[in-house]
């Protein structure tokens, strides 16, 4: 398995050849960039890393020692192994897990599933854009594209990928694949660069669309419904007590 972001690579061994079939990440509990079946009873790692194993709910049921060895029933079962790529064995059906200080291995009657996301430190790729507000505000919104999740898992440093850099340019150039993250988050903002750098690091944390607004003020969708904060410049501020 290669992290083509950091340039990093983890090996699985098998006792023998095996299909591998691409499937959607949607089966494994946390979020994903790319997952396979795997058409082989077990997986081995040659070394021994930190391995947590949870139930389908991802909750933790058991942490692997250096030495050990877990069998459990048939069940829904998401092994987590601490690797240079972030690694998850997805199991359905019996498990067992072995750790002998030098490897470890996977080994279920059932089916395999094999799960990557890169620990994504440094960005992924670039945005172009002009010096003109508004396009500097879509600029901004699509730093959001490197956000592996927007529920509140995101503050997990391995669940917010490093945002993509932004660079000046001739004309508004956002890659294939950056699009902005639809957290039902927007912030408003004035057309002007003096408004528009400060609330960047904002933007990307919430997934948030930056767009043009006369006061600075911010509004989350709930469904159908809106909420908004109070918009700061819109009253006076009251007297410090």
């Amino acid at each position: 398995m290669t992290d083509s972001i950091e340039q990093r690579q983890c090996v699985l061994r098998m006792p023998e050849p095996a299909a591998t079939e691409s499937i959607d990440g949607d089966r494994f509990y946390f979020p994903v960039d790319a997952a396979a079946r795997i058409d082989t009873q077990s997986v081995t790692l040659g070394s021994y890393v930190a391995t947590f194993v949870r139930d389908g709910e991802g909750d933790v049921v058991a942490q692997m020692d250096r030495t050990d060895q877990l069998d459990l029933d048939s069940g829904e079962y998401l092994i987590e192994l601490e690797q240079p790529v972030k690694l998850y064995v997805r199991i359905e059906g019996p498990l067992t897990v072995e750790t002998n200080g030098m490897t470890t291995t996977v080994s279920t009657q059932g089916d395999l599933f094999v799960a990557g996301r890169s620990r994504h430190n440094h960005p992924a790729g670039t945005i172009t854009t002009t010096g003109d507000p508004r396009e500097m505000m879509r600029a901004v919104s699509a730093m959001s594209s490197s956000l592996k999740t927007t529920s509140v898992e995101r503050s997990y440093p391995t669940l917010r990928g490093h945002p993509p850099e932004i660079e000046l340019g001739d004309e508004l150039d956002i890659p294939e694949g950056m699009a902005a993250a639809d957290a039902g988050v927007r912030i408003e903002v004035p057309p002007q660069l003096r408004f528009v750098y400060p609330v960047a690091p904002l933007a990307f944390y919430l997934g948030a669309e930056v767009v043009p607004g006369n006061v600075p003020g911010s509004s989350a969708r709930r469904g159908s419904a809106t909420a908004s904060t109070a918009r700061a410049g819109s009253r006076r501020p009251s007297p410090r007590r």
